[in-house]
């Protein structure tokens, strides 16, 4: 059985929560991306969007040089979005180095 699976529904919730909670309060913090979701309750705790415009393709290469893959932005937002996604199999620590690389890029 998978990892993920044997730690508990309860726990998971909370990782997911967790980590939704630090990638949002960086993206808030951050001067080039920004949460596109602006209203705090309508969030998507496991697919984060960050509004990046003109930064998305600079952001992307440093992520991608640390060994971070985010998705791009759907459609005619896809240059300007950058999507992370917050599944029970992305670790805790993943998500901290993802907090940690994108601070650098300011």
């Amino acid at each position: 059985m998978a990892d993920f699976l044997k730690r508990g529904v309860h726990t998971i919730r909370k990782e997911t929560e967790y980590k939704a909670a630090i990638l949002y309060q960086a993206l808030e913090q951050h001067t080039l991306a920004k949460p596109f979701v602006q209203d705090v309750k309508s969030r998507s705790q496991t697919v984060l969007v960050a509004q990046t415009g003109d930064s998305t393709k600079a952001i992307t290469k440093h992520l991608v040089d640390h060994g971070l893959q985010p998705g791009d932005g759907y459609g005619d937002r896809k240059n300007a979005q950058l999507r992370f996604a917050n599944f029970p199999t992305h670790s805790k620590e993943t998500y901290e180095l993802l907090v940690d690389v994108l601070e650098k890029f300011q």
